[in-house]
This record gives C-alpha cells, sequence and structure tokens, in this order.
C-alpha cells in the first residue's frame, strides 16, 4: 500500500477526514507549539532561551554576516540580541512578530556597527590630518624663531 507522509500526518491515518483536514490540523499543532514557546519567552524561561539559541543562532549569525566582514563581529551582534532582549523583558504577541523582531534586530544592529566604523574612520581621518596641520603649525613657528634670532644676530652686528 502507498503512504505518503505529509508534515507527520500520513494519507493513510487519514482515509476518514480530507487532506485538508489532516494539514489544517498539523498546522494548529504547530501554532500550538510556537504558542507555547512564545509564551516560555514571554516568561523568561531559561530553557526557553536554551531553545532559542539551538535554533535560530546560527541562522542569525549567518543573516548577520551578510552585512559584516567579521564573524566574530555577527556573532557578538546576536548574542547582543539574546542578552537585549532577556534585560528588557521583551514580549512577543505572535510568532511572525517574534521573527521579524530577531532579523530586524540583527539588520539594524549590522548596519549601526558599519555606520560607527565609518564615523571612526573619518574621525581618525581627521585626526591624522590635524595632527599633520599641527606639525605644519609647529614647523613654521620653529622657522619664525630662527628668523628672529637672525634678525637679533644681524641687530647687533
Amino acid at each position: 500500500m502507498y503512504i505518503n507522509t505529509l508534515n507527520s500526518c500520513t494519507f493513510a491515518s487519514c482515509n476518514k477526514i480530507s487532506i485538508t483536514e489532516c494539514v489544517n490540523s498539523n498546522n494548529v499543532q504547530r501554532m500550538d507549539k510556537e504558542t507555547a514557546f512564545l509564551q516560555k519567552i514571554n516568561d523568561r524561561q531559561v530553557e526557553a532561551y536554551r531553545i532559542l539559541y539551538d535554533e535560530y543562532y546560527p541562522a542569525l549569525v549567518v543573516y548577520a554576516s551578510t552585512f559584516l566582514a567579521s564573524d566574530e563581529v555577527a556573532e557578538d551582534i546576536v548574542q547582543e540580541l539574546f542578552v537585549s532582549m532577556w534585560e528588557k523583558r521583551v514580549t512577543f504577541v505572535s510568532f511572525p512578530a517574534f521573527k521579524t523582531y530577531l532579523y530586524k534586530f540583527i539588520k539594524n544592529s549590522a548596519l549601526n556597527y558599519l555606520k560607527h566604523q565609518g564615523v571612526e574612520e573619518r574621525y581618525k581621518e581627521a585626526l591624522q590630518n590635524n595632527l599633520s596641520d599641527e606639525e605644519l603649525d609647529e614647523e613654521e613657528l620653529d622657522r619664525e624663531e630662527e628668523y628672529r634670532h637672525l634678525f637679533q644676530a644681524i641687530d647687533k652686528l
């Protein structure tokens, strides 16, 4: 007998109900698991955060890496997400809102990191230019000092 598996529901086990009802049943089960998981996240249960880490950490690091050149920075940003969720006691009303939060946090943090890197680079360049200007000013001061000594020596003659 041919049995086709559909989301852990087999056609053989669904002979008295329609396939649509079987699929809907699986969707309800999935939604119940998601709702239970979100409730645990909202309640700040350590077990839920362990599952969150195990299930989402690798994918979130890869997503962050699409914006950044450094895997270490990507890992730091994902860690920052988890810490922020815990400390701010972030709560979610739906699983799609939860997933959106995760990925938007990563994207925004990565872009902020890149923006900050740009600011640091501009600051370093400005600092370098200012040091060069100061060196020129010191050279000009030294030159003026030499002229002053020269004119004093000429005046003594």
